[in-house]
């Protein structure tokens, strides 16, 4: 307001300066009559009266800034931000708004401050109010307005704020606390509370206040119970109770279970919070601490409740007894409170992306191991994170999944080293005349002659636990070593296709070396090499695979992106990323093609041909598929209908025998 009025006397008196002046040098130039024409004379009062307005503004503004300073200094305090009495006319400015949307506060006071005054003297209290005050001023926005409360309290008034602006100021300030007490004297070390009034979180602004400063006070009261050396950073679980080993964890399910009533039904339920880790990342400890808190808090509260413990981290176990209900009404039910937890915690907390994750285990044998309960109610909490209910249920189905994947993994390293993983290829076509282009190499599980696990059983898991690479670095080598030793191959231009799992793109640069040392040890002209690789590692993985495919290009390997049109982002990977030939994905041909499939394959293919892709359809299996590819212009076809996965040895023979009938 002052600034304002400032401004508006300036304007004034530079108008009347400018009246003045012009009104004198006209009435002198009259009497003396000394210009020999009207024109000269007005010439000459325009550069006069410009000259002395100009300098009257300056002395004008100079004197003004003079008095706006000492007024302004005035609201200042002696940290150079604004002191009480200001704060006080902003919170009453807002007071008389006719509502508080969207205002928030923060509120600071700094621990141990009188300590470090009386010991130290008050100059090193006056620095550290100082330094304090330095770190707040470089979270302030826009909108902002920083103000010393009183003694070590300070309080910011942020306008248009939002629940995740204030959060990110706050962790903002903590970063830059964190670095400043790595050299600093004496280290900072505060409380601070926060709140922001919203839509269906309304305050009023005396409410606001003394919101922030309950919360304010809750934080130093914590802070100063479990802080000791250290008083910059918080330390992440110590205020949740009840941790317990998962040794002890069994026994006590085992005693609470043999002292139930044995007409009851008991389920142990294993739940967690979907990526725990980022809300400590984003919000700091004090936040993950107080939503775990607010989990705890919610289950010892859940209905039907023998006991619950804290396992570890986000993890926590509840024993219910679940007697009147089958299955699906539990699952339905803990759906539910799930979902009313995390509606609880959200609004508590103000945090979004909030899930809870909870596998659960129904007791049917009450002397079953704990320990196997605690396993199973595990795999189930694991198995929930990959489902959209975030909720699932132990059962037979999952019980024989879990067993086979543990003979697979077990079993997998002693198959690699006796070397029972074989090669199978099954060849591609060039639509125009159904000669053989190439091949896609393929791996089996094979024992005395037999398949031990089928390739959709086995491969995923490895990929899931990354033994994949092992396994992929020794098909490499088979087919090197195969197209090296077979001259046939070496006379005609055959391609290999190999599949690259997205674990090699973890690994980029190793993943390039052994590549380029197995092709150098086995002589192979890497033009003949295709590298498929899966839409989503395109989509996901994007950094890394443009290294992979520009070290591969310079070398002569073509990439071809795998199940094209599998995933959402297609359209976007064909402007994106340098590959050279597009999989479309067999899901298009499985069950012949109808008028629609025929209309997006005929614009997906002409696409493809403008951007000047090799085009290759997989999963053929009907001869109406192939005539519509070929009318289309597809160059290369892979499926059933032309030849089955064959093995190294069967796809030499055929090779040899069509190469001698051609050259016949």
């Amino acid at each position: 307001m002052c600034k304002k009025i400032i401004i508006y006397l300036f304007a004034v008196l530079t108008v009347l300066m400018f009246l003045i002046a012009a009104s004198e040098l006209y009435s002198y130039a009259a009497l003396k009559n000394i210009f020999e024409s009207p024109k000269e004379f007005l010439t000459i009062l325009k550069i006069s009266v410009l000259a002395i307005t100009l300098i009257s503004c300056i002395i004008i503004y100079y004197i003004w800034m003079h008095i706006y300073s000492i007024m302004n200094n005035n609201f200042k305090d002696v940290t150079g931000i604004q002191n009480k009495v200001s704060l006080e006319a902003k919170i009453s400015e807002i007071a008389q708004r006719n509502n508080t949307m969207n205002v928030g506060l923060m509120m600071y006071d700094l621990n141990d401050f009188k300590q470090i005054n009386d010991t130290y003297g008050h100059a090193a209290g006056d620095k550290l109010l100082q330094d304090f005050v330095d770190c707040l001023s470089k979270i302030l926005v826009k909108d902002s307005f920083l103000a010393r409360f009183g003694g070590d309290e300070f309080l910011i008034v942020q306008e248009n704020a939002t629940p995740e602006l204030m959060k990110n100021m706050s962790l903002k300030l903590c970063r830059i606390i964190d670095e400043y007490n790595k050299t600093a004297q004496f280290k900072i070390s505060y409380a601070e509370g926060y709140e922001v009034s919203y839509h269906n979180h309304y305050f009023f602004i005396e409410d606001l206040l003394d919101e922030v400063d309950k919360k304010m006070y809750r934080d130093k009261a914590y802070k100063k119970k479990n802080i000791t050396e250290d008083y910059s950073r918080e330390k992440p679980y110590e205020c949740i109770d009840n941790i317990i080993t998962e040794k002890s964890f069994a026994s006590e399910i085992f005693k609470c279970i043999q002292e139930t009533d044995e007409n009851k039904s008991l389920a142990l339920i294993i739940s967690d919070i979907s990526n725990f880790h980022y809300f400590n990342n984003a919000f700091g400890y004090s936040v993950g601490n107080n939503i775990l808190k607010s989990f705890c808090g919610e289950i010892l509260n859940a209905p039907s409740m023998l006991f619950s413990r804290h396992l570890h981290s986000d993890v926590f176990a509840a024993l219910l007894d679940v007697t009147n209900f089958t299955e699906e009404e539990l699952l339905y039910h803990i759906r539910l409170y799930n979902k009313y937890i995390v509606n609880r915690i959200s609004k508590l907390n103000h945090v979004c992306h909030f899930k809870i994750n909870s596998g659960i285990f129904m007791i049917n044998d009450r002397f079953l191991a704990p320990e196997i309960m605690i396993s199973n109610a595990n795999t189930a909490r694991r198995l929930a994170k990959m489902n959209s209910t975030h909720v699932c249920c132990y059962n037979k189905q999952l019980e024989e999944s879990e067993v086979k994947e543990a003979k697979i993994l077990l079993t997998f390293p002693e198959a690699l080293e006796a070397d029972k993983f074989q090669i199978f290829l099954q060849p591609k076509v060039n639509t125009s005349d159904g000669t053989i282009s190439g091949a896609e190499a393929l791996v089996r599980w094979i024992d005395d002659g037999r398949p031990v696990w089928n390739p959709d059983d086995f491969i995923p898991l490895l990929e899931r636990t990354g033994y994949i690479t092992e396994l992929d670095y020794l098909v490499y080598e088979k087919c090197f070593r195969f197209l090296s030793q077979n001259e046939t191959m070496k006379n005609n231009f055959i391609t290999i296709s190999l599949n690259v799992s997205p674990a090699h793109l973890l690994t980029p640069q190793e993943f390039i070396d052994k590549v380029l040392n197995l092709a150098q040890k086995y002589c192979i002209d890497l033009n003949r090499i295709i590298f498929e690789i899966t839409e989503n590692a395109f989509i996901q993985q994007k950094e890394p695979l443009d290294k992979v495919i520009n070290v591969f290009h310079r070398h002569g390997i073509r990439i071809s992106m795998d199940d094209f049109g599998s995933g959402y982002s297609s359209l976007q990977l064909l402007d994106d990323i340098k590959f050279d030939e597009v999989k479309i994905d067999k899901k298009f041909f499985r069950n012949g093609i109808n008028d629609n499939s025929k209309i997006i394959l005929h614009e997906m293919i002409e696409m493809l041909k403008k951007l000047g892709k090799n085009i290759v359809c997989e999963g053929i299996e009907k001869e109406e598929v192939v005539d519509f590819l070929k009318k289309e212009g597809c160059d290369e076809l892979q499926g059933f209908l032309f030849y089955k996965p064959m093995s190294e040895s069967e796809f030499a023979s055929m090779f040899s025998e069509l190469y001698d009938e051609a050259a016949g």
